[in-house]
């Protein structure tokens, strides 16, 4: 039996009502449409048209409606005409009961992809963050609307289709979209990946991190992550609005990343402050919607001495080293290894990310494991002596140590600068990229250069310069 292909219905379609309303350009470029609509269907798996039902045709048409609008090369004009063919296509399919979808469905259905595709804009959900890593790629509103346009368009699809219906127990619209938009708009702030490039890397850092510092879930809901977001990317690789491989690839890091998220989802200790007073006040019955008393509450708790003062004391001592224990290991930096190994992760995505050669200094990945050391050392100074150089009085020596060494690796892997030998012109971008809003950054970066000079690493002269980058306004 002969293989169907779109391109079979060109002889009846050419004689057809549809085809004789389109514009004039349309019909001298129908053929070659035609075709061409076709070998796309068939490159997703699903060439046979007389088998295209709702399940396909919505996601088909979104695709090859956002492909068009990505590819810089297509002219409006173009755009506008294979729309317009692909509109005629499927009336015409629909009319001749050649499709499983009647022609008022199908009529209904196209409208419902234009209100959402050509004429609605969708709200955006992912705002703009308050620190840009001035290493990252620029963030840009275009492109986070784009990732918020096409992930809620997902999410509509997936929920209007027959396998919503077969989704894991237990996971509700509600769940599903908050898991979705949380892990796009993450992957995009904090380290400039869209869904269609996210990382093993990515997806196992934000499970670790975002999903268990913001998601107010149970244990068995902190379960079903992985099965529900698996479901959802079974059916955008099934309906092409998602690279198959891609798919795959992504629910094993999905995998991968489960165990971390859920032995850290156990402690309270990395909740996030919103999460931690949202919890405590659901527990003292008090109304989270009144402004006043939200206010009042978050008061008491600065006056209890932070965020620290709504977990068990255990649990705080976990997370923050004293200074005993600080000093210790600058006398015994054979010790220094166990902290390394917090950030390991994570450095070693800054590391992949490096340069191989910059102003005639090549990479080195001793050099990098030289920093790594030496970042971790000079935020255990800075620590021990954050009230000489003003640092926050609440400020745990983990988080000085994170910022510190993260700061000196990135500026390594990216310019091949070492402390001493940094430049006004690397400190001026990374600058730029801080707004008014970090207060905190700009403390410990005024800390860390002055250090600097008075460790002789680097010229008072210097030092000034790029203090006076950072000084406030």
């Amino acid at each position: 039996m002969k293989k169907r292909h779109l391109s079979d219905i060109t002889s009846d379609f050419l004689k057809s009502e549809e085809y004789f309303r389109l514009s004039s350009q349309s019909k001298e470029n129908a053929r070659a449409l035609v075709k061409g609509i076709g070998d796309t269907a068939e490159y997703t798996g699903h060439g046979d048209y007389t088998k295209w039902d709702a399940d396909f045709i919505a996601p088909f048409t979104l695709g090859l409606i956002k492909n068009l609008s990505d590819e810089t090369q297509y002219s409006l004009e173009w755009f506008n005409m294979t729309y317009e063919i692909l509109k005629a296509v499927l009336k015409f399919l629909a009319r001749t009961k050649q499709v499983k979808i009647s022609a008022v469905k199908m009529d209904n259905l196209l409208q419902l992809i234009e209100s959402q595709t050509l004429f609605e804009e969708t709200d955006g959900f992912i705002l703009e963050p308050e620190y840009q890593d001035p290493y990252l790629p620029q963030w840009t509103p275009h492109v986070a609307d784009d990732i918020s346009t096409y992930v809620s368009q997902w999410l509509k699809l997936y929920e209007e289709s027959s396998a919503w219906n077969k989704r894991p127990k237990g996971v509700d619209k509600g769940m599903i979209e908050i898991l979705m938009k949380l892990m796009a708009e993450s992957a995009y702030n904090v380290y400039r990946k869209t869904p269609k490039t996210w990382t093993k890397f990515v997806i196992c850092e934000v499970m670790r991190n975002q999903f268990v510092e913001k998601l107010d879930l149970s244990v068995d809901e902190y379960k079903l992550i992985v099965p529900a977001m698996s479901s959802m990317l079974d059916y955008l690789g099934e309906r092409a609005l998602l690279n198959s491989k891609k798919v795959e690839s992504y629910k094993r890091y999905l995998a991968a990343g489960e165990a971390d998220m859920l032995e850290a989802a156990k402690d309270p200790g990395n909740y996030g402050a919103s999460k931690l007073v949202y919890q405590e006040m659901q527990r003292r019955g008090l109304d989270i919607d009144n402004r006043a008393e939200v206010e009042k509450f978050i008061q008491e708790v600065n006056d209890n001495g932070g965020i620290d003062s709504l977990l068990p004391k255990e649990i705080v001592d976990k997370h923050n080293f004293t200074e005993e224990e600080m000093r210790f290991v600058l006398n015994h930096p054979e010790h220094l290894d166990s902290i390394i190994d917090r950030f390991s992760v994570g450095l070693e995505e800054i590391a992949d990310e490096h340069i191989s050669v910059h102003n005639n200094h090549r990479w080195s990945r001793k050099q990098f494991e030289r920093i790594e050391r030496n970042g971790i050392k000079d935020g255990i100074k800075l620590w021990l002596d954050k009230d000489k150089y003003k640092l926050p009085k609440y400020m745990k020596a983990i988080d000085a140590m994170a910022y510190v060494v993260s700061l000196e690796t990135r500026i390594y892997a990216r310019t091949l600068e070492i402390p001493k030998n940094w430049s006004i012109e690397t400190w001026q971008m990374i600058a730029g990229s801080f707004d008014s809003g970090m207060v905190k950054e700009k403390t410990i970066v005024r800390a860390l250069v002055q250090f600097k000079a008075d460790e002789r690493v680097i010229d008072q002269i210097l030092a000034n310069q790029i203090l006076n980058l950072f000084a406030e306004k």
